[in-house]
């Protein structure tokens, strides 16, 4: 059971349209938008799980008071999904006994009564869940949950396709980058160290005449400083995908935080982002997210940085705000110790601690592998 015959059409139809898209929270929106659409329940919202232990809820339609609301792992109706991974329902929301009352207020607000979650789910991969709610005294059936669920599974598989598209992409323009960097080395840089060569040869043919002899040395300069500027040039068209996708995460998380919360937010990278494992950058951005989220919650900040550098062997990230400090953040939840426990899979570890002046320092760390031995500094000196 499911959606009927012209919304199962109908759906199939914005299905392939999803999965040409191009960002994973673009397939989130759609979806919800798709429960309002397909079920004709008239409120549909998106759980996303952005850390261990809590959903944030987006992409509402139809009730404002459900935007941005935090569900903590457990509580209401979506956080006793999140924790059980089975659908569930509740014709009467706030007369129910099945649930915890931790959002009466918004549900009341928009006068919501029945409301029947969906978890969002590819392989081990949990993205959240999927809302679909009435204002009326709400019996679901098999078929409005089956249809929930058909959504919300066929938007995890989209989210994953939509990722490794993207993955696919990157890896194609690095790979670009790169012949474009061989190039450069074979075509320019080659034509600039002939220059440079003839006009130090010139220079000592002709230092008996200063007039010459000093705009050869300018020339000579010049040419110089145009090799630093091509090799500067190369290196960057020489980065993996795996570089790119670090240092990108980091500055999308550093965006996200800041237009959330009015917070200015500044990443600085004080080192070139070496080549890391998939698993890795996933260890090292889940942690920098769940440090923003424990600022967001407790640290009254007025501004946070985000520095990644290196230590012999290890590469690190540290997240620094000017707020109220350790006291004001041991009230945080499980999020931390989850990221922690991420980052030792993969031979990392996870410290917190106050700041050089006041707030808090979070420094997430990682091993770093031997560069390699090839240098993309191609260009003779």
């Amino acid at each position: 059971m499911g959606l009927g015959g012209r919304e199962s059409r109908e759906f199939e139809r914005e299905y392939a349209q999803i999965l040409c898209l191009q960002d994973p929270e673009e397939v989130f929106r759609r979806s919800a938008a798709l429960v309002v659409q397909l079920t004709g329940l008239p409120i549909s919202s998106f759980g996303g799980l952005d850390t261990a232990d809590e959903m944030h809820l987006r992409h509402t339609v139809n009730a404002e008071a459900f935007e941005g609301m935090v569900v903590p792992l457990g509580a209401g109706l979506g956080g006793k999904v999140l924790l059980s991974g089975r659908p569930d329902w509740v014709a009467d929301y706030t007369a129910s006994d099945s649930i915890t009352h931790h959002f009466n207020r918004q549900v009341l607000v928009e006068s919501v009564r029945g409301m029947a979650v969906v978890p969002i789910v590819h392989g081990d991969r949990v993205f959240g869940c999927l809302y679909g709610a009435s204002r009326d005294l709400t019996v679901f059936g098999d078929e409005i949950v089956a249809a929930l669920q058909q959504i919300a599974d066929r938007a995890a598989t989209a989210a994953v396709v939509v990722e490794r598209n993207r993955r696919a992409t990157e890896a194609a323009l690095a790979e670009e980058r790169r012949r474009l960097a061989l190039e450069l080395h074979d075509t320019v840089g080659a034509a600039l160290f002939t220059i440079g060569a003839g006009i130090r040869g010139l220079g000592t043919e002709l230092h008996a005449r200063p007039g010459v002899a000093r705009r050869i040395r300018i020339l000579a300069d010049q040419t110089a400083d145009a090799s630093v500027a091509l090799r500067r040039s190369m290196r960057a068209l020489s980065e993996s995908a795996e570089q790119i996708a670090l240092s990108t995460a980091l500055r999308q998380d550093c965006r996200a935080f800041q237009e959330r919360t009015g917070v200015h937010a500044a990443l600085i990278l004080l080192c070139d982002t070496p080549s890391l494992p998939e698993a890795v950058v996933d260890a090292v951005t889940r942690a920098v997210r769940e440090a923003l989220l424990n600022v967001e919650k407790h640290a009254a900040a007025s501004s946070v940085t985000v520095s990644l550098f290196t230590a012999p062997g290890r590469l690190i990230v540290a997240v620094c705000d000017d707020g109220l400090g350790l006291a004001a953040q041991r009230t945080a939840g499980l999020g931390l110790a989850a990221a922690a426990e991420r980052l030792s899979r993969v031979g990392g570890d996870l410290n917190v601690g106050p700041g050089d002046d006041g707030g808090v320092t979070v420094q997430a760390w990682v091993p770093m592998r031997a560069p390699a031995s090839a240098s993309t500094d191609l260009i003779p000196r």
